[in-house]
């Protein structure tokens, strides 16, 4: 037997020795850690099945390998041609010419006003006498507001400009000689003379009727005196609507005149500064506390 023969199997029974040591060792650790064992078995059954399913078992490409054309992708964004531009196209601005004029073309090129007539409804609403003011007011062309019937500042305003117009004494009250007068210029018959009777006049409308009563009965107050008790509540009157700053005392001084001009001021009322019956009935139309 040649001296190769005899070392090839001198090796050969040195790795079945080593083999047999192994596979003793590890019979010995799973005899005695068959728990372990297991566990150690299945993990690494289960590792090589999913690194085999996920290299070699899918059909199709994974959105996102570790590996693959993204450096072929690089390149390309890399050397993509960039985008042409464009020279913006000239703008052509296009001259409007002037129509020729004509014989039917306005010679101004101011707009005529607005002369679109008040809507006056066909029924009387709130005070008839009121209603009429307004409507002859909005034939004429001065009360520009709803014909309703209720006598308001408004209505006092256009009052006002009609007698200022028509030679009256400007009060912005519903008076016979208004109506007498309106009535005329509405008529054609302006130099007709005022009635001597008074119109009759619902009372839908307190605050109209309070101001009509107020122009035909003038005052006496400057020559009549009042009782303490009666000028209290006038004072009371007053303080409640916010009008009397000072005192309620019963004497009619100079700050319930300042107060009474600002609340006639306010409601469009003949500014007189002096107590009278009127006045107090203008109050309690106001709704002003006299407790």
């Amino acid at each position: 037997m040649s001296a190769y023969s005899v070392g090839h199997s001198g090796d050969e029974r040195d790795i079945q020795g080593v083999t047999m040591q192994i596979l003793s060792g590890a019979w010995a650790f799973v005899r005695t850690h068959p728990t372990n064992t297991i566990c150690t078995v299945l993990l690494t059954v289960g590792i090589g099945v999913s690194g085999w399913n996920a290299l070699y078992g899918q059909k199709n490409l994974h959105p996102a390998p570790f590996w693959g054309a993204v450096e072929a992708e690089a390149q390309t964004e890399t050397t993509a041609t960039p985008p042409a531009i464009v020279p913006p196209a000239p703008v052509q601005r296009s001259v409007v010419q002037p129509a020729p004029a004509t014989d039917n073309a306005p010679t101004s090129s101011i707009s005529a006003p607005n002369t679109t007539p008040v809507r006056i409804p066909a029924e009387v609403t709130g005070n008839p006498t009121t209603f009429n003011v307004q409507k002859n007011l909005a034939k004429l062309g001065i009360f520009k507001e709803t014909v309703d019937g209720y006598y308001g500042p408004k209505t006092a305003t256009a009052i006002r400009a009609f007698e200022s117009q028509y030679g009256l004494t400007p009060t912005g009250a519903v008076s016979d000689e208004l109506l007498t007068k309106l009535e005329n210029v509405v008529s054609g018959a302006q130099s007709a003379a005022p009635a001597s009777a008074p119109a009759a006049s619902a009372t839908n409308d307190p605050l109209a009727e309070i101001a009509m009563r107020a122009v035909e009965e003038q005052p006496q107050a400057s020559t009549q005196s009042y009782s303490r008790e009666y000028v209290i509540k006038i004072q009371k009157g007053l303080y409640s609507l916010g009008f009397l700053q000072g005192a309620i005392d019963g004497v009619p001084g100079a700050q319930t005149e300042r107060a009474i001009r600002q609340f006639e001021v306010f409601n469009n009322y003949r500014e007189t500064g002096e107590i009278s019956p009127e006045l107090f009935d203008m109050l309690l139309a106001a709704n002003a506390s006299f407790e």
